[in-house]
């Protein structure tokens, strides 16, 4: 697959490469349509409104990207590094926006203004901005590959319209989806502004992609619904990721820069994490464009203009890091060591560079160090809890090092051989593959065949990934995403030759390997998605939550549909609310939970209905389904709540409403309970809605 011919060889016209993508299109819109209808029309909807969101953004974007000053560039540079900086614009005005209390339904006129003036902004620096011509050189025939992505984006287009709480097994099926990044946007928009949740420890990480979340809320005007905008642009997010991996291998040829587009878009992970509404799809785009700037930073001569690609950089790996924490070890550290080896320059400008690049990180990673430093007296809360000791409400030196100890590896992973063992459990020997065998042989070519001081570069980058996931993490797959950075450049530069040009028996070997993806992606999503042979047509279906049909949210067709509509329900081990539409207060299982707290220090059990009362509580649904989880679990759960003690505020007169199984309830033990509270001292109340669900 050479597409540069020899003088002998006749010149044969070869597709333009939006003739292929569109091609991919047709073929994953097809497979789509084949798998669900529904999915495609809520993409209509609102994968349509997320994707006007995030194209006002990235014209807004625009305005910031002539500020930087980075001389001609490319349609393809331009467009993408604005859609960077519009995006993470957007996450940062949305951000002000929640401190100043106009998030929320009374000021959903507000977005589209601001949205509207820095597009027009960034739409007269588009104009006045000269554009580079395009360049001659094409991928040729390598442009087919892409045709590669076509069934992954089928499955993508799918599983975004797939509501929180069904995807994937190994993530609790989305936990953390429900307990913090949509149920947090939606506490946002309910309450039209950002505080400190003393509940709710998530609420303190980088919130980049919570904030996308957020105006998808306010676009939606629905804060549960809206779910499915905030999962296209997380999908969206992902597509833009595929370009950025493009964009950033084209520094290599124009066919390094399709092999490197067409693995980002073949991987497993990423697959896997457009079908939840998680953070890493937009650290991801952050960190890549970073590298992107960072191979161009390498390849200028001129001093001023590569302080200037270090800057922009920067601000994408601080971006990175206000999706999450673990950014700034494994996406800003690798490639500061990147620059700094990999830049042919003197000392002095290396090191000219390198804080150009770090105050640039810090630029745009500080919105979420200032947030935290006024809410709870720690930039980085809850990390270094031994260090901060000025602790917020609901948290304190228990919490900080109950939380600490939880995120450390567990006794058992606490040795080199054992870490190494789970290295090799989640990247080379996991069961879903979703590195995939392709990505590492390619890249491990890269680092043999094209020596330079390049993959030196990337080299450190990867090494010092890997030492940050193996002792600073505690082990988790989803941490090791970040290697993909450095991984897919090492690839596309292992690809090909040293004239950038693809072999057929490489073009080949890419065929090969992105089968072998496609068949545990397939497999992976068969398992979720068909019940044996059955497909379960779940698209859009949030009332498969709201209504309790599923067996393990039955309490939800009680509370939603039965209680009135000012209850106010106490949830006990519940800490995934998003499908609750009644008022509910809840507590992690890391916060101080008030609950807890009164039932270690009441003296008696009419004092710990009292205190209910005083609350405001009319309803409690204890989960011992979840307690019993996390007593299992290394996160524990305080043994002040069990079973007996709730049989005692049954004597003093909280009433049992409802038992909840997930079978039949004469021969199991209820995996949650519904109870009303008394409202006045003495008999509990006649419960608005009784009986067992099984």
């Amino acid at each position: 697959m050479n597409a540069t011919p020899s003088a002998a060889d006749p010149v044969r016209p070869q597709p333009r490469a939006a003739w292929v993508l569109g091609v991919a299109a047709l073929i994953a819109l097809g497979l789509a349509a084949w798998q669900s209808r529904i999915a495609l029309i809520l993409w209509a909807l609102d994968g349509t409104l997320a994707l006007i969101m995030l194209l006002m953004a990235t014209l807004g974007g625009m305005a910031v990207l002539a500020l930087l000053r980075l001389g001609p560039l490319s349609a393809a540079w331009r467009w993408l590094l604005a859609a960077g900086l519009g995006i993470g614009l957007l996450a940062t005005l949305t951000l002000i926006a929640g401190v100043l209390g106009v998030v929320g339904a009374a000021h959903r006129g507000l977005m589209p203004v601001v949205l509207g003036i820095i597009a027009i902004v960034g739409v007269v620096c588009l104009l006045q901005t000269p554009e580079k011509p395009a360049s001659a050189e094409n991928a040729g025939r390598a442009r087919w590959l892409w045709l590669l992505a076509a069934p992954f984006a089928a499955i993508v287009l799918i599983v975004a319209t797939i509501p929180p709480g069904l995807l994937w097994q190994e993530e609790g099926m989305g936990y953390d989806v429900l307990e913090y990044h949509l149920e947090l946007p939606k506490e946002y928009y309910d309450a039209s502004t950002i505080d400190y949740l003393p509940y709710n420890v998530y609420a303190n990480f980088p919130s980049n992609a919570e904030m996308l979340y957020l105006a998808s809320c306010v676009a939606a005007g629905e804060p549960v619904e809206s779910w499915s905008v905030s999962k296209c642009v997380n999908a969206w997010l992902a597509v833009l990721f595929v370009a950025a991996t493009w964009l950033a291998c084209r520094e290599v040829s124009p066919q390094a820069g399709v092999v490197g587009g067409v693995l980002a878009a073949t991987t497993g992970w990423v697959t896997y994490l457009s079908g939840i509404a998680y953070v890493e799809n937009g650290m991801l785009l952050m960190g890549m464009l970073a590298c992107g700037c960072v191979l161009r930073a390498l390849r200028a001569d001129d001093a001023r203009l590569r302080r200037r690609w270090c800057i922009a950089a920067g601000l994408f790996a601080g971006l990175s890091c206000g999706f999450k924490y673990t950014a700034a070890p494994l996406i800003a550290l690798p490639l500061l060591a990147l620059l700094l080896i990999g830049v042919r320059a003197r000392v002095r400008e290396r090191i000219v560079g390198g804080l150009a690049y770090g105050v640039a990180v810090l630029v745009t990673f500080s919105p979420w160090l200032i947030k935290n430093t006024a809410m709870t007296a720690n930039p980085v809360f809850p990390l270094l809890g031994n260090v901060f000791t000025d602790y917020p409400p609901g948290w304190g030196a228990e919490e900080a090092a109950h939380f600490a100890a939880v995120h450390a590896p567990a006794p058992q992973e606490a040795t080199l051989a054992a870490r190494l063992a789970a290295l090799g459990r989640h990247v080379v020997l996991d069961p879903a593959q979703r590195f995939g065998v392709l990505v590492l042989v390619l890249a491990g070519t890269g680092l043999v065949r094209r020596r330079s001081w390049i993959t030196l570069g990337l080299a450190v980058a990867l090494a010092v990934q890997l030492g940050v996931w193996l002792f600073a993490t505690h082990l988790y797959a989803r941490f090791a995403v970040p290697l993909l950075i450095p991984l897919y450049v090492l690839a596309a530069r292992g690809a090909v030759d040293a004239a950038g040009r693809l072999r057929a028996s490489i073009a080949t070997l890419i065929i090969v390997g992105v089968g072998f993806n496609l068949y545990h992606t397939a497999r992976l999503y068969h398992d979720h998605v068909y019940a044996g042979s059955v497909r379960l047509d779940t698209e859009g279906g949030t009332s498969i939550f709201t209504a309790g049909i599923l067996r393990n949210v039955q309490q939800l067709a009680t509370i939603n549909g039965k209680l009135p509509a000012d209850a106010h329900i106490l949830l006990v081990g519940e800490a995934e609310p998003f499908y609750y539409l009644r008022k509910v207060d809840y507590c992690v299982v890391f916060n101080r939970n008030p609950f807890v707290t009164v039932v270690e220090q009441s003296p008696d059990l009419a004092g710990i209905l009292d205190w209910m009362r005083e609350q405001g509580y009319t309803h409690v649904f204890v989960d011992w389904a979840e307690i019993a989880r996390l007593r299992r679990s290394r996160y524990g759960f305080p043994n002040a709540i069990s079973a007996s003690l709730f049989e005692q505020l049954e004597d003093a007169g909280l009433q049992r409403m409802a038992d909840y199984t997930f079978g039949d309830p004469a021969r199991e033990l209820p995996y949650g309970t519904l109870y009303a509270v008394p409202q006045t001292g003495g008999p509990g109340p006649t419960p608005s809605a009784s009986g067992s669900s099984g």
